[in-house]
């Protein structure tokens, strides 16, 4: 590789995370590029690459040495590849830039669907030669970093957390007047505050009560630039000062910066956001350390049960996809009494017109400028006006920029007016503001597709939106407007009435019903018990610090989203309970619980009381699940009503995992007579590896017993008792890690509660009458169980002296002189 070539690559690899032990494939339609660099750093120790060729690209035969295996792969085509390997990371330097879009998306789906976990893909930066923009993106989760030395993007794509849905529709009952709190973070001027405050005036005169609170030093909430504009009421919260108190009465809180949730969440006043976009969500960081804090930051906003709207459908489904979070959607309005048109006299020359921060980098002001050479380099002329916050440093340009610096909003809306053709060449945006103002002030557009204009703005209609985000093509339609009077005057006729469809009249009625929806619906939840939850896991955890977080984990990455986890800490005196509270900081759907060492069915008895799904799971705090389970399962329960689903497991001891049966023989016949067959043992008695209805649980009043030990045994027999409606699903979702240093392997006094536990089993079959019927089955069941206990307490005199005691004492009393069965010779043999 050439040296110059080299440097270039090399700005790749301080983004890409390739630890030791991973499997890559990189895919490819020309030259590879990442493992030759890898190759030229020394990258490639410990890591196994394979390559794969789409669409019949050419090679070339130099770097071939670098892969342990190649294949091609047809898109589109009736060939379809398939592969044993499972690839931790996919690296794809050329495919996106030389393969046409939709084979592209088709290569990115693929990968996708075959279990890729993490794919890096370099799409071209040049404003000259782009082929993907950030919103092509949406439906999955990214993160990308800027490489200008390269003139390209680096697209980090994780696997999509759901698939967009359709936006939540607000049906509103009956209209009330609210009182709407408004939780304000600062006084700057901003787009999005600015609108804020507008939706405040036009709520405050349909007769709703408005309230501003702050938190701070100030005298006062609203700043200077806001006019005609009185609250019914601020509230100025010192340093430290929580936002809620029990005094603080309100309908519903308007949150306005996502930092403000988790103090603001309760259960007496709804939490709405309005989510219009920000660089974290659309992916745009700098480095890995910011994507990892902005990553956690943004999970961290979407766990919360508060509402959201959306001001596009483009940041709907990004939100959707990304957190597998439903939004309404409420897209900008704008005050057509504020900005609107003038007629304008003959001109020269035509103003051309930039509205943004030049420090924004996503606002794509140097393509902006780009573009306006391009243009004047045709022979075109024009007048420039920017108007911006700060005065940008620009390389010398053929024409004068006429800089509007931090103008008032007044002076900003004769800007408008005077201009001709607003310029906008975002990157991304929710939904850009400058665009309509344009409209509704009689001026043309020329933009790019930024993913949120597309909410108002329509090609060739009431815009010229540019798809490619290319120079030339945002050149060639400001050419157009610029020698087409006919088509200048049909873009602002119609963009004029896009903007009276979107004035603020239209938009607050639209915000009203949101909210008025809102507000029923807690009321409702609030009546009804209800749970955001439709599942909850709950984990006893006692001195597993080296494990709780990967049982923790494993709940996180389900399929299944509409999860709490409880971790029940059981007294540990080790790190476990340091990390169980870190990890909850993290996650909202989390909550951990602390209390002294009680033994894990008390344990697991709290964490049913404090749970609120519709299903209970049961996981140990060394043990994991795969990662389907709970979908699976959720949905096979709900499917068939189910009480219970019975589903196997994997026991692991080392790294062999081995095949744990919960249930054996004809579903049937189990399910006909359910505390048989766990007496025959074709129902194991684990409760993790039992989905549980929580209402059947609390109908039966079934709790776990007081003992330490054997309370799986107790509490199966007492949920058999019911009669449950029972499922019984075939795979294998729990790994139960049979570690030294577990409770299996302990030998101590509590092994003898296995009596406790037999004598609980007895007593259930007496009280449904089932004792005299299953009587030998029951000495079968209870040989079985204490076979192993007989055989630890062998280790340990004192144990084997308690055991022979408890155990003569349990012979009297259920054998006393009948039949002995074989087992018994092996319990008094020893």
């Amino acid at each position: 590789m050439e040296t110059k070539n080299l440097e270039a690559a090399l700005e790749v690899i301080p983004f890409l995370e390739l630890p030791e032990g991973i499997r890559i494939l990189e895919v490819t339609h020309s030259s590879p590029l990442f493992t030759p660099v890898l190759g030229c750093v020394n990258l490639l120790d410990n890591k196994k690459i394979d390559l794969c060729v789409v669409n019949s690209g050419e090679m070339t035969s130099n770097v071939l040495g670098y892969y342990e295996k190649i294949f091609f792969h047809s898109l589109g085509g009736t060939h379809e590849t398939h592969w044993n390997q499972a690839y931790d990371v996919v690296l794809i330097p050329d495919a996106l830039n030389t393969l046409s879009k939709q084979e592209g998306e088709a290569l990115l789906h693929w990968l996708i669907q075959r279990g890729v976990s993490l794919i890096y893909a370099l799409v071209k930066d040049d404003n000259l030669d782009q082929t993907w923009t950030i919103p092509d993106f949406k439906s999955f989760d990214i993160s990308f970093y800027r490489l200008p030395k390269l003139n390209q993007k680096l697209i980090k794509i994780y696997p999509a957390t759901s698939k967009a849905v359709k936006p939540l529709q607000p049906m509103m009952k009956s209209r009330n007047p609210l009182t709407i709190l408004y939780v304000i973070t600062h006084r700057s001027l901003t787009g999005g505050l600015k609108i804020l405050y507008e939706q405040m005036k036009f709520l405050q005169k349909l007769g709703y009560r408005i309230k501003l609170m702050i938190r701070g030093d100030y005298d006062r909430i609203v700043p200077t630039w806001v006019e005609d504009f009185v609250p019914d009421e601020e509230i100025i919260r010192r340093p430290y000062e929580p936002y809620l108190t029990d005094d603080l009465e309100a309908d519903i809180i308007f949150a306005t910066f996502t930092g403000e949730f988790e103090e603001l969440v309760s259960d007496r006043i709804p939490v709405f956001y309005w989510e219009q976009g920000h660089e974290a969500l659309y992916g745009d960081v700098q480095s890995l350390q910011s994507e990892v804090i902005l990553r956690n930051r943004l999970k961290k906003q979407f766990s919360h049960d508060i509402y959201y709207a959306t001001n596009s459908l483009y940041v709907h489904d990004i939100v959707q996809t990304r957190f597998g979070k439903n939004s309404y959607i409420f897209p900008i309005y704008i005050d057509t009494s504020f900005y609107y048109p003038e007629v304008k006299k003959e001109k020269e020359k035509l103003t051309i017109l930039l509205v943004g921060n030049p420090v924004l980098k996503f606002k794509g002001f140097v393509k902006a400028l780009t573009v306006l050479v391009n243009v004047w380099n045709r022979g075109l002329r024009f007048k420039v006006v920017w108007a911006c916050q700060v005065k940008p440093e620009v390389s010398p340009v053929p024409f004068e920029i006429d800089y509007q610096v931090n103008v008032s909003q007044l002076e900003l809306a004769k800007v408008y007016r005077e201009a001709d053709i607003l310029l906008s060449c975002s990157d991304y945006e929710g939904a850009a503001m400058p665009p309509l103002e344009a409209m509704a002030s009689g001026v043309c557009v020329v933009a790019t597709n930024c993913g949120g204009i597309m909410q108002y703005a329509q090609h060739e209609k009431n815009a010229l939106i540019s798809q490619t985000h290319q120079v030339s093509e945002l050149a060639d339609g400001l050419t157009r407007l610029l020698t087409n009077p006919a088509l200048r005057e049909r873009l602002i006729q119609n963009g004029l009435k896009t903007a009276q469809s979107l004035s603020f009249e239209r938009g607050i009625t639209q915000l009203e019903n949101i909210l008025q929806t809102i507000v029923d619906d807690f009321q409702w939840k609030k009546q009804v018990n209800y749970s955001p939850y439709k599942v909850s896991v709950i984990i006893p955890a006692y001195q597993v610090e080296k494990y709780i977080l990967r049982s923790v984990s494993s709940v996180l990455r389900q399929t299944f989203k509409d999860v709490e986890i409880i971790i029940v800490d059981d007294g540990s005196t080790d790190l476990t309970a340091k990390l169980s509270d870190d990890i909850a900081k993290a996650y909202q759907n989390i909550q951990v619980i602390h209390q002294s060492n009680l033994g894990s069915a008390k344990a697991r008895e709290v964490g049913v009381q404090m749970a609120k799904g519709e299903y209970l799971l049961f996981l140990d705090a060394d043990d994991w699940l795969d990662k389907e389970a709970l979908e699976k399962l959720y949905t096979q329960a709900t499917l068939e009503e189910a009480d219970i689903v019975l589903f196997q497991a994997v026991l692991v001891i080392g790294n062999k995992g081995y095949e744990l049966n919960i249930f054996s023989g004809c579903p049937e016949e189990i399910a006909a007579t359910p505390v048989l067959h766990f007496l025959q043992d074709k129902i194991k008695p684990s409760m993790c590896a039992k989905f549980i209805k929580r209402s059947f649980l609390n109908e039966h009043q079934i709790h776990f017993p007081d003992i330490s030990y054997a309370e799986d045994v107790v509490v199966t027999s007492r949920l058999l008792r019911y009669h449950p409606k029972l499922s019984f699903c075939d795979q294998r979702f729990y790994y139960y890690d049979q570690r030294e240093g577990s409770l299996v392997h302990s030998v101590n006094e509590t092994r003898l509660e296995i009596f406790k536990a037999l004598e609980e089993v007895a007593n259930v079959l007496k009280c449904c009458q089932l004792y005299d019927r299953y009587e030998k089955e029951y000495i079968n069941f209870a040989f079985q169980h204490l076979s192993p206990v007989k055989k630890v307490c062998l280790e340990n005199q004192e144990l084997k002296a308690a055991f022979d005691s408890q155990y003569q004492h349990w012979h009297e009393k259920y054998l006393n002189g009948k039949f002995i069965i074989e087992q018994k010779e092996g319990i008094d043999s020893d």
